[in-house]
């Protein structure tokens, strides 16, 4: 799960304002963990938000020439090995939130 979080993070501070915030939540629901990781960046177009979880896919190129657009999928699958979900909610000019929902062990 490490690289869950350090792919998740890293992508929010690279994609947040610059000197933007980024502010980690974490709360028990019933059987689970859940954590959000939002940023204040430009957002991801609704047609794409299912593809950022493919290998290869980037939503722009011009983004950051920094990603392989590996991050996600890496975290999908992780994620799947462990039991758990994730969800990705964006908004142009807004930015991302990404929330993971971990099983109580």
């Amino acid at each position: 799960m490490e690289q869950v979080w350090d792919n998740l993070l890293t992508n929010a501070i690279r994609y947040s304002e610059p000197k933007g915030k980024i502010v980690v939540t974490c709360a028990r629901e019933g059987d689970y963990a859940i954590v959000s990781i939002p940023d204040r960046g430009i957002g991801i177009p609704e047609d794409a938000l299912e593809k950022v979880k493919e290998r290869f896919y980037r939503v722009d190129a011009s983004r950051s020439s920094q990603s392989s657009g590996l991050g996600l999928a890496i975290v999908a699958e992780i994620i799947e090995r462990h039991g758990a979900e994730f969800e990705i909610e964006s908004e142009l000019g807004k930015g991302t939130t990404v929330t993971v929902k971990l099983p109580n062990s």
